[in-house]
């Protein structure tokens, strides 16, 4: 009779249960409880087998499973000797190697060099413009092309489309850079790339024409083409004199002449000086000694225009340089017989009086004048070494060295302005003593103006006014 599962009694330890229910093929078997028994544990342990190793796995039912590792080709199997586990290593020995260099012929070799195996190399080998060359295991690669352009051309190359030549061009040999086809006055033009003829060649000659009016004419004469001429005309205060076919003289008709005005600082930009101002950059203007920049004023006919009031009570000096007109009188037109009698200064009484009267001085009246005024003095504007004579201004535009007097007298006096820009001219003091001290002035204020004045032998050349 079939029984259910569902209608087995339910047992709660296997000491409610005789037999359990198997199968064997089609038929039921009876299992005794004592068979199946409890829960088996196991434990793994390694060992050495030769030179192979053992994992073996231990039930606690004595029960033994075994497991083997054979060592294979280069291979070795070594136990820790516990029984805990094993170690796997290679036993193939590497090789080592040196790479390095030689030369051979033009070429260079890369060698690999093992230690026990085969020898291996790469053989570097130059082309075209190029070297390549080894030292102390350093290979050298250079081109022997000078900035990519042609160093060698051989005698079968009919054409090169552009050639650039620079530097030193060596040739062995004839250097031929003629394109046939051409005759002798003709040249290859570069946009057409053609034979082209050179026009006929003219001659010319250059002389000098004859003034007319205030214009000499330079006159190109052409051999068979059109002529051209250049008329050189006369400037303000310039004579043009054509002296020969082949020499032009030019003469300046013209001086100029300083006038320097002094004004003390009020508080006001505008000042008015003693002559018209004929142009500002033919102006010097020092406050306290300082020369000024012109960007700091401007000038309007007699107006000196301050951007800024200089400082109160500050001394500005105005040198203003005005162009004068010379004339020129011919020989034997003034006489003593233009004169009357009355207009003539005798020398009692003398030029300084200044009575206004309308008269011209005795030749010993000017000299009496001449040898007692100090105010009037000579100006030179230098750039180079000079040395100075008493009773002058000296105006410095370059870097220079101005030597004084060699034997001054008491009262002789020099002026210097330093418009050089530079704080190195030397005032050289011709062995006499220069502030009390024999040695050599050095202006180191790039716009020093100021008067030396000589003393005597002690103290020699003292310094006057502004530096």
């Amino acid at each position: 009779m079939a029984i259910k599962f569902s209608e087995f009694n339910v047992g709660s330890t296997t000491s409610d249960i005789d037999y359990l229910v198997g199968y064997k093929n089609t038929d039921n078997v009876q299992i005794p409880v004592g068979l199946v028994g409890t829960n088996t544990t196991y434990t793994v342990s390694t060992a050495q087998a030769g030179a192979n190793e053992t994992i073996t796995l231990t039930g606690s039912d004595s029960s033994t499973d075994l497991i083997t590792i054979t060592a294979g080709n280069d291979i070795s199997l070594t136990d820790d000797g516990a029984g805990n586990g094993f170690t796997i290593a290679s036993t193939v020995v590497g090789d080592t190697y040196t790479i390095g260099t030689s030369t051979n012929g033009s070429s260079v070799d890369v060698n690999l060099d093992a230690a026990a195996g085969a020898d291996t190399n790469i053989t570097l080998t130059p082309v075209g413009g190029i070297t390549i060359t080894q030292a102390a295991d350093v290979i050298t690669i250079d081109s022997t092309a000078v900035n990519g352009t042609v160093t060698s051309v051989g005698t079968t190359t009919t054409d090169i489309a552009a050639l650039t030549l620079s530097g030193t061009v060596t040739t062995a040999g004839d250097l031929n850079l003629a394109k046939t086809g051409g005759t002798a006055g003709q040249y290859i033009d570069g946009a057409a790339g053609a034979w082209t003829t050179l026009p006929a060649g003219d001659t010319y000659s250059l002389q000098a024409g004859a003034k007319s009016g205030t214009s000499v004419p330079l006159n190109l004469d052409a051999g068979t083409g059109s002529d051209s001429v250049v008329n050189l005309t006369e400037g303000t205060g310039i004579t043009l004199t054509q002296t020969s076919a082949t020499e032009i003289t030019i003469e300046s008709a013209g001086g100029s002449v300083i006038y320097v005005d002094s004004f003390t600082g009020n508080g006001s930009t505008t000042f008015t000086a003693s002559q018209t101002i004929d142009n500002e950059n033919d102006t010097q203007v020092f406050i306290d000694g300082v020369n000024q920049s012109k960007s700091t004023y401007s000038t309007s006919g007699t107006s000196l225009i301050f951007s800024t009031a200089p400082p109160l009570n500050s001394n500005i000096e105005l040198n203003n340089i005005s162009s004068v007109s010379l004339v020129s009188v011919p020989d034997g037109v003034i006489t003593t017989a233009k004169f009357s009698s009355s207009t003539l200064v005798t020398e009692s009484e003398g030029i300084a009086n200044n009575d206004n009267d309308i008269t011209i001085p005795t030749s010993a009246a000017v000299k009496d004048y001449v040898d007692t005024a100090t105010s009037n003095i000579g100006v030179s504007v230098i750039s180079s070494n000079t040395t100075a004579a008493k009773g002058n201004l000296y105006v410095l535009t370059a870097n220079l060295t101005l030597t004084l007097p060699a034997s001054p007298a008491a009262g002789d006096s020099i002026k210097i302005s330093n418009l050089s820009g530079v704080a190195t001219c030397v005032v050289a003091r011709n062995g006499n003593n220069i502030m009390a001290t024999a040695a050599d002035l050095t202006l180191d204020n790039a716009a020093a103006s100021f008067e030396l004045i000589y003393t005597d032998a002690t103290n020699g050349w003292v310094i006057i006014g502004p530096q």
